[in-house]
């Protein structure tokens, strides 16, 4: 947080951001499967927003607690692309679609 206003959370939220896509670009990477730029940046966008989603929901109850806002809603961040990648998984093989 700045010195000049404490009460200001657009650094953390940054942070958080960042985080939540490195997360997710490391997850994508470390999958081992044939990726295009499109899956790449869907994976980053997926999980800068559900870490974004997560910390705007928490900052009013995590503002005096900045660290474990920022880690939480990161955590969720990275948690998120590799659960929608999961779910797409799982409709495509019930749903008899290959990739």
């Amino acid at each position: 947080m700045s010195d000049s206003d404490p009460g200001d959370l657009t650094s953390p939220l940054i942070y958080t951001t960042a985080i939540s896509s490195v997360g997710a670009l490391a997850a994508a990477l470390r999958s081992k499967r044939q990726l295009t730029p499109r899956q790449i940046a869907a994976a980053v966008l997926t999980s800068a927003v559900a870490g974004t989603i997560v910390f705007v929901l928490l900052a009013s109850k995590l503002e005096d607690d900045i660290y474990t806002l920022v880690g939480v809603s990161a955590l969720a961040g990275i948690g998120g692309a590799n659960t929608l990648d999961f779910l797409l998984e799982a409709m495509r093989a019930r749903a008899g679609i290959s990739k």
